[in-house]
């Protein structure tokens, strides 16, 4: 999921997949799956700066990252 914010001080309908609405209040944040942030409507709201992407919970790729052993003082780096 990705959370969005409307940065206008006015509300947005943004128009999603399969005949659905989205209504942003003014300032408001919601959370969208990737399919629906790629969605030609919501792709030129986020052009014009209407939206803005805040953050997308990437729980498969946080489980992938390799894990580093922290250092001792003394090891070199």
């Amino acid at each position: 999921m990705v959370q969005i914010l409307n940065k206008l001080n006015q509300r947005i309908a943004v128009n999603l997949p399969g005949g659905k609405n989205l209504e942003l209040l003014a300032k408001g944040t919601a959370q969208v799956s990737e399919k629906e942030l790629n969605t030609p409507h919501l792709q030129t709201l986020v052009i014009k700066g209407d939206i803005v992407v805040l953050a997308a919970n990437r729980e498969k790729s946080s489980q992938n990252t390799k894990k580093e052993h922290p250092r001792k003082a003394n090891d070199p780096a």
